[in-house]
């Protein structure tokens, strides 16, 4: 069974075998999913995929543990945004990278984050935090001996567990953010049915089909704007048994690409997505606007002949 990290205790946490335990790491954002699904829903679905994913790993795998790290409600990208409890997208990196090094700095090496919601940003930044760690592992190895124990498995990363599917096409459709067609609708309801079933938070009164409404653009603008908030799509007809296809058609496909990164494939090759391609996906993208402005303005300055002259 796998084990949760905040219920073990220090001695059993070293006692772990480094080269053949998977730690997993839930993240998601809380945000307006309608009124009968909860703000939380993303979370849980992250939880489940990891508890799944590890549980997998067991089975398959004699001798090789899941661990699963406490779930944090962090994400960059939300679909709504009237109630919508978002962080900036270097806040999600620093926190994988400073929750994911003292793992790789005690010799274990394959770290996985799931996303409750697989949209572009969120992805993006949880490769690039794999990327950092990647990195500092490299550094640190000439002093950190357990790098070299079972030299036979893949390089120490972290690596983002719904990333590898994506398809060039899948780019720039959402170049200016997710746009989904329903959100709150068939396919959330019915992950909330075989989440919640049989228990108090197990949706009971489901409401009518909601259109998507407006243009690309006036959505755009009123996610910005915080206005968007609530369900599009049809939630009223669930399906349990549609759910349970999707969680084991993406647990197949990870477990595949889990087992190639294991056997010595490159994580960034096996787990990258292609929305790292667009410049506005990346946490450093304000960051390179900003120095890129300030560049401009200093040039134009310059140019100006604002500057004083030194006279001899």
């Amino acid at each position: 069974m796998p084990r949760w990290l905040e219920r073990m205790t220090a001695d059993e946490i070293e006692a772990l075998p480094r080269g053949t335990t998977v730690v997993f790491f839930p993240v998601g954002a809380l945000e307006d999913h309608g009124p009968h699904l909860p703000v939380g829903l993303d979370l849980d679905e992250a939880e489940a995929l990891c508890r799944l994913a590890a549980e997998r790993l067991e089975a398959e795998n004699k001798g090789w543990v899941g661990v699963i790290a406490p779930r944090a409600p962090v994400a960059v990208e939300t679909h709504t945004s009237s109630w919508a409890f978002a962080v900036r997208g270097y806040v999600l990196r620093d926190y994988l990278v400073d929750a994911g090094w003292p793992w790789l700095r005690q010799g274990f090496r394959f770290l996985v984050c799931f996303a409750g919601n697989p949209s572009p940003r969120n992805l993006v930044a949880i490769e690039e935090a794999g990327r950092l760690l990647t990195r500092r592992a490299r550094r640190a190895r000439g002093r950190i001996l357990e790098f070299f124990k079972g030299s036979s498995y893949g390089p120490p990363s972290l690596v983002s567990g719904r990333s590898g599917e994506s398809q060039p096409a899948d780019v720039w459709p959402a170049i200016l953010g997710s746009d989904p067609d329903e959100h709150g609708g068939k396919r959330d309801t019915s992950m909330a049915l075989w989440l919640y079933q049989d228990s108090p938070r197990e949706p009971r009164s489901l409401p009518p089909a909601f259109p998507r409404n407006g243009s690309r653009w006036s959505r755009l603008i009123d996610r910005l704007r915080h206005r968007r908030w609530g369900y599009w799509g049809d939630p009223s007809q669930p399906d349990i048994e549609h759910a349970q296809s999707l969680i084991e058609e993406e647990l197949k496909g990870f477990s595949l690409r889990l087992r190639a990164w294991i056997e010595g494939a490159n994580p960034d090759r096996v787990f990258g997505s292609w929305h790292a391609l667009v410049p506005s996906n990346r946490t450093t993208f304000r960051a390179w606007l900003l120095f890129v402005a300030i560049l401009i303005l200093a040039l134009l300055y310059v140019r100006s002949g604002l500057l004083p002259t030194i006279e001899g």
